[in-house]
């Protein structure tokens, strides 16, 4: 084998070992992100950047005995968060009033609720470059209480909420027609396979969230953009600086 075949052999693996290893962390389609016309980044908020799975669980429970249904046990959790609220059977004239239960008891332990490692200094950071937004089903005062105590309120532009448990994309469809943003200048960034199902019928790329309410498995079936396992990992591929700093490494 000449010098120059073997050269060309050892890149080719090479490549490949990349190609495995950035697949591996949920990063192998960044290359294909074209930031340059991006604008903006809409966040969604539990499970994304604030911890609140379990006190929602919690909630869940709580008021199993209210509305009739069985409390969420521990080998349920490996659904989408949406299953299980579905499976709760919940008429559809009293979900709105359940949503609003859940939010006020998660307001009288907002001070238990903890965000995510990493997310507050990712959010700073990248609030240099775009326009941060919210779009949550969560309500705007428990969302507020959390930004201000973590120091992050004056980084966010726009906060809207939607009351279901299933009507975000129109909310995310009016907040683009309003700021007159197309598909392309936006991104959307979820721990959910709602999330995802609801960016896709808008035409709107999602990057999603592995540490959020949806296990890993069910956010890669349901096919988004990306999957990060970790806010830094969002960092370098929406900031060039940094996606090209070699010092940072990708988690795996």
């Amino acid at each position: 084998m000449s010098h120059i075949n073997l050269k060309k052999q050892i890149l080719a693996t090479l490549l490949i070992f990349a190609s495995l290893l950035l697949s591996s962390c949920g990063l192998w389609q960044s290359k294909d992100l074209d930031t340059s016309k991006i604008t903006t980044l809409i966040f969604d908020f539990d499970g994304t950047i604030a911890d609140t799975y379990d006190l929602n669980i919690k909630y869940i429970n709580e008021l199993s005995y209210e509305y009739g249904y069985k409390p969420i046990t521990n080998h349920e959790k490996n659904k989408s968060f949406r299953k299980l609220i579905s499976e709760l059977n919940i008429p559809s004239d009293q979900i709105r009033e359940y949503g609003s239960k859940l939010k006020e008891k998660l307001h009288k332990e907002i001070d238990c609720v903890k965000v995510f490692p990493g997310i507050t200094e990712t959010i700073k950071n990248l609030s240099t470059t775009y326009e941060i937004e919210i779009i949550t089903s969560n309500s705007k005062k428990n969302v507020e209480s959390i930004l201000n105590r973590e120091g992050l309120r004056k980084y966010i532009s726009f906060i809207g909420t939607d009351d279901s448990f299933f009507g975000k994309q129109v909310v995310i469809q009016n907040f683009l027609k309003q700021n007159k943003l197309e598909t392309d200048e936006a991104i959307y960034i979820g721990d959910e396979e709602r999330d995802i199902t609801a960016c896709r019928k808008i035409g709107l790329k999602i990057i999603s969230a592995s540490w959020g309410f949806d296990p890993k498995s069910i956010l890669e079936n349901a096919k988004p953009y990306l999957i990060i396992n970790s806010p830094e990992e969002l960092e370098q591929i929406l900031i060039p600086t940094i996606a090209h700093d070699p010092s940072i490494q990708i988690t795996t």
